[in-house]
Formats: C-alpha cells, sequence, structure tokens
C-alpha cells in the first residue's frame, strides 16, 4: 500500500543519512564513536527532522555525504573513477525531486575541491575531477534538467523571481533565530500548536543540531588545522551568512546571479550548516579523547578549559532540565484555567520566558558551585525559599494572563484551520 512505502521510503532515508555520513566520517580518519556520533547529528538535525512532510528536501538532502565520501576517496586514491561514480549519485539526487538541495549540494562540491587545490598548492586533479563530477552528472539528469528548466521560465514563480525582491527573501534566517541552536522551541513548537506564526515558517528556520555538536565543533576549530575541518567551518560560516538573506548585503547582489536568483527561502541553505556541524562535531570528540595525532598540540591548554567548560554546560542543562520540568508542573495548572473556557484556539507563551532562562542560569550556577565545593549554605538561610518561590508563583500566573490577553486580540484576526497549524489571514 502506498502508506506504508511512504513510511518505509521515510525510514530508509533516514537510515540513509546516517549511514552515508558514517562512512565519510571514517574515510577521514575519524574514530567510530566519533563517525557514529556525527551520523546520528545529522540525520536527526533539526534541517532533517523538521523537513520530514517534504520528502523531496529529505530524499535529496541524504546524498551529500555520499558525493563528498566518493570525491574524498577519488583524491586520496588518485583514481577519477571515483569521480565518475559520484556525478552518477549527484544525478540520483537531482532526481529526488528537489533542484535547490542540488544546486546547494553543487556549491558544497565547489567549494570541497577548492579547499583541496588551496591544500596542496596543485590544481589540476582538483579541476579534473570537479570537469568528471558535474559532466557526468549533466549527461544523466539531462533529461530532467532541460524540461523543468524550460517549464519553470512559464511559472509565476519565475516572473517573481525577476521581479520582487520580498519573494525572493522570504523565508529569512533572522537573527532572532540565531537563540534557536540552544533554544529550538523559545517560540513555540507546531506539535503543541504554540508557535508564532506571525514569524517565518517552524521548519525553514530551523537549523538546531543540538547543544552537545555546537560545542564540540567549536573545539574541533581550536584543535585542528587541517583542510578538511577548515572547509567545514567555511561550510557553516558561508551557510549562515547566506542564510540570513534580506539582511546580508552579499545577497543583494547574489540575486542578480543566475541559479541563485531562482530559488527563494534562503533559510534553506541551513542544510549545509547541519552538515558542517554534524562532521565537525565528530573532530571535537577526536580532540576531547585525543585520539587523533594531528592535533595542534599548542591548543591543548585551551581543549582543557574547553571541555571544562563544556562539562559544565552540561550540568547545567541537566540541572535547567529538571528545574524547568518542576516549574511547568507547578505553572501547569493556571495556564489550563485561561485556556479551559476560551471557544477558540489561543496560543499561551509566557513572555517571561527569558526571565526563567536566566533565573536557571542563575540556580544552576550555584548549585553547581555548591556541587563542586561541596559546600550548601545553612539550613537557616533557606526560610525565605517558599516566600520567595511564592512570589515567583504570582510573577508566572501574571505574565501568563498578560500573554493570554495578546493572544485573544491575535485570535480574532487570524483563523486558524482544522488542523490548528498555520493562520491563515481573513480577506
Amino acid at each position: 500500500p502506498p502508506l506504508i512505502v511512504y513510511k518505509y521510503i521515510v525510514l530508509v532515508h533516514y537510515f540513509l543519512a546516517g549511514l552515508f555520513t558514517y562512512l565519510y566520517a571514517r574515510r577521514i580518519n575519524l574514530s567510530s564513536p566519533a563517525a557514529l556520533f556525527s551520523g546520528i547529528t545529522f540525520a536527526f538535525s533539526g534541517f532533517m527532522v523538521t523537513h520530514l512532510e517534504h520528502l523531496n528536501i529529505m530524499n535529496a538532502a541524504v546524498w551529500l555525504p555520499l558525493i563528498l565520501l566518493l570525491l574524498e576517496t577519488a583524491i586520496q586514491h588518485r583514481k577519477f573513477i571515483y569521480a565518475v561514480v559520484s556525478g552518477f549519485v549527484f544525478a540520483i539526487q537531482f532526481f529526488a525531486g528537489h533542484p535547490q538541495i542540488s544546486f546547494y549540494t553543487a556549491l558544497a562540491v565547489i567549494f570541497y575541491l577548492v579547499a583541496v587545490g588551496v591544500d596542496t598548492k596543485a590544481w589540476t586533479k582538483p579541476l579534473v575531477i570537479l570537469l568528471l563530477f558535474f559532466s557526468v552528472a549533466g549527461a544523466l539528469a539531462a533529461i530532467q534538467i532541460i524540461p523543468t528548466a524550460e517549464l519553470s521560465m512559464q511559472t509565476a514563480r519565475y516572473q517573481l523571481s525577476r521581479s520582487q525582491w520580498s519573494w525572493l527573501t522570504s523565508m529569512t534566517f533572522s537573527p532572532r533565530d540565531f537563540v534557536r541552536f540552544l533554544l529550538p522551541n523559545l517560540y513555540g513548537t507546531p506539535v503543541t500548536n504554540t508557535y508564532d506564526w506571525t514569524l517565518d515558517n517552524y521548519w525553514e528556520t530551523c537549523g538546531f543540531v543540538g547543544v552537545l555538536p555546537l560545542f564540540l565543533s567549536v573545539l574541533s576549530l581550536l584543535s585542528f588545522k587541517s583542510r578538511i575541518p577548515r572547509y567545514l567551518a567555511f561550510l557553516a560560516l558561508f551557510s549562515i551568512v547566506m542564510a540570513l538573506g534580506k539582511i546580508n548585503h552579499l545577497y543583494h547582489v547574489l540575486v542578480h546571479v543566475p541559479v541563485f536568483n531562482y530559488f527563494k527561502d534562503p533559510a534553506r541553505y541551513l542544510y549545509l550548516f547541519s552538515f558542517a556541524i554534524a562532521l565537525s562535531a565528530g573532530y571535537g570528540i577526536e580532540a576531547l579523547t585525543n585520539g587523533n595525532q594531528r592535533q595542534n598540540p599548542t591548543s591543548k591548554s585551551i581543549v582543557e578549559k574547553s571541555s571544562q567548560l563544556l562539562c559544565r554546560c552540561l550540568a547545567f542543562l541537566f540541572i535547567a532540565t529538571l528545574t524547568g520540568g518542576l516549574l511547568f508542573y507547578l505553572f501547569q495548572e493556571p495556564i489550563a484555567d485561561l485556556t479551559r473556557h476560551d471557544d477558540t484556539f489561543v496560543r499561551i507563551r509566557l513572555d517571561s520566558s527569558r526571565i526563567d532562562i536566566l533565573a536557571l542560569l542563575l540556580v544552576s550556577e550555584g548549585f553547581y558551585t555548591c556541587l563542586r565545593n561541596r559546600r550548601f549554605p545553612p539550613v537557616s538561610s533557606w526560610v525565605g525559599v517558599p516566600k520567595a518561590f511564592g512570589q515567583w508563583q504570582h510573577l508566572g500566573r501574571f505574565a501568563t494572563r498578560i500573554s493570554a490577553e495578546r493572544n485573544r486580540t491575535f485570535s480574532k484576526s487570524y483563523r486558524f484551520n482544522e488542523g490548528g497549524r498555520q493562520p491563515v489571514a481573513d480577506n
């Protein structure tokens, strides 16, 4: 049945994303644990998971690590047959049905081979591999590329891409989204119908890859100075700059460049960011375990201090999670009281979340310091805690009521579909 086949397609492609990333990580000499961590990080990154409903995006995105695996094999073994096979895989990616992802993959391949030329000071082999790659891919995918290009020129989107800057830069990654690298659901989540739909779509601007991979990627940048870690750092930086779209001055120029101006939603460059951070995290694990002899010896002290900071942040996250769960348990009753009598869907999102985060930081830091020093305040100092906690509870209820009143006003000007997923403005 089609539904069963659809489920198997999703499962297989998530497995392939992790498998191909693992194999590529092993090819660039990462240990098995580090390679496994990179594979899991990329396969279940925010970009891959939130684009689950866009099957063509997910089906196309999984082929990038396999393409780089074949190219790296061609570079290491000096066998151009692997470059031919990589072109064949790139054609398969294009047939997956999302040219925008294929275009981003082509950019990643070009940067990869440029990095090889810069590192080796020899440009003949990278240029030959690049020529074979695009020649084979273009020859195989021409049966789809040419009709698609002809058809696209007759569509309304082609005319918009030539005339409307706002259309080309729709779904742009904005500065407020940087905090979602650490707190992906700070503005709500579509799962519980709490996302603030006045912002851009949740899935288009979700670049969350996990807190731990971000810290590990920083360690890899401090510890390794070889070609691939530098390439990954450049790829992550490039993708973030391009994802900024309308607030990026470079994008104002690129929209006049053919192919660049064929696609909207600049936030989809986070596809390259997710892959780069996943592989960089593998190098970060190598730096922590000292399993790679290419580690820069001058950065050992920095790595040690960063490792201590990482452990401290993990302790904070663990304590913050427990504290946040306790606060939610205590405040869920006033929230339920506010929504129980509403006839329409009202999004409840505490505007005091920033205060909550600051409070959790302070509480976690104090608790961590007590654990580290093995000293706790005397019992007499805890007398005022119940009173202070009562004041905090009143503050939470007050903030909840303010947010509810604001969202009732919002709900009157928007009507929601039956699934409650996205508001549709009344005409």
